[in-house]
């Protein structure tokens, strides 16, 4: 009988946990879409900044965390995405191609946001 309770304690404990770090990461994202950097950044600033040959560390430290990535194993590229809302009412997304085998950027582009509902027709 005591190890049963010992067992669903360590359950509830766990959910707790995973509760709390859930919580966690909510506040830290938005608190970083609040005001992810000092300055304000645009596709345009984007542009003109980060270009193809720039050390992905200093990607990081200009830009922060992309919004999020995804690998292209056949080509040995990571791809970062940073999402921007545009004057215009709709929404985009700044992409940055980067090599696994250099930690280099390859190259840079920019296209609507489909995860944005502006963009859906």
């Amino acid at each position: 009988m005591e190890l049963r309770m010992k067992d669903r304690c360590a359950g509830r404990i766990t959910v707790a946990l995973l509760a709390l770090a859930a919580l966690t990461a909510c506040a830290d994202f938005k608190a970083a879409m609040a005001q992810p950097n000092s300055r304000v950044m645009t596709l345009n600033t984007l542009s003109s900044e980060i270009k193809p040959g720039m050390a992905s560390a200093d990607v990081l430290a200009r830009i922060g965390r992309p919004a999020y990535s995804f690998p292209i194993g056949r080509q040995g590229l990571s791809i970062w995405n940073y999402r921007f809302a545009r004057p215009e009412g709709d929404c985009a997304v700044f992409q940055i191609s980067v090599s696994n085998a250099t930690g280099r950027v390859t190259e840079t582009g920019q296209g609507p946001d489909r995860e944005c509902a502006n963009n859906r027709n």
